[in-house]
């Protein structure tokens, strides 16, 4: 009887064993998809910024009151300054209630109403008095400008030179103040009539 060579045999019964087996893999099913919690967000609630309120200015001098005068003939601003006043040199208070109707000092209408401030107290008011003369001088400025003949520029420099004399009679002290403001040759001419006229010396 034949021996088997022992090694031969052990190859070839590792591949009868491996060999054996089935080939075929079989399709695994993939598993169940699991779906996440749903978390619920909580509602976003819309804040609306607090509204902040400006603060009222409070100006340190009150505005005029107004009263309504209807303009009579040959009515001019000094003519109802003294009407009311019995102080013609307030006229430029009148003229800058009416300024955006009548740019011109020397132009109002006869017949149309216009608008007279309630001076109380010049020096309590010295404030919109103030305002006054410089709205009436700059109008008489405005006016040199757009005059054609040097008769009608001569007119309006003096009435210009006229409103400063007003505003340093009412408010000593008035030119001085604000004298970078005012032409040069009208501060001059002003502190001439002041002299002549009142004995005012600045």
């Amino acid at each position: 009887m034949k021996k088997f060579n022992a090694l031969f045999f052990v190859p070839l019964s590792l591949v009868l064993f491996f060999g054996c087996g089935s080939t075929k893999v079989e399709d695994v099913a993939p598993p169940p998809a699991v779906e996440e919690p749903k978390v619920e967000e909580p509602p976003v609630e819309i804040v609306e910024e607090p509204k902040i309120e400006e603060p009222e200015i409070t100006k340190t001098v009150p505005e005029f009151s107004y009263m309504k005068y209807k303009v009579k003939r040959k009515d001019d601003y000094h003519k109802i300054a003294r009407k009311f006043y019995k102080v013609r040199h307030l006229w430029p208070c009148i003229y800058d209630a009416n300024v955006e109707k009548y740019p011109n000092p020397d132009l109002i209408r006869t017949g149309t109403y216009i608008r007279v401030p309630k001076i109380l107290s010049i020096s309590k008011e010295a404030e919109n008095i103030k305002a006054g003369m410089f709205q009436a001088y700059n109008g008489y400025v405005k006016q040199i400008s757009l005059k054609k003949t040097q008769k009608e520029k001569a007119k309006n420099r003096s009435r210009a030179v006229g409103v400063l004399v007003s505003a340093e009679l009412l408010i000593p002290g008035f030119i001085k103040s604000n004298e970078g403001m005012f032409d040069k040759t009208h501060v001059a001419e002003a502190k001439r009539v002041l002299w002549k006229s009142y004995r005012y010396r600045l």
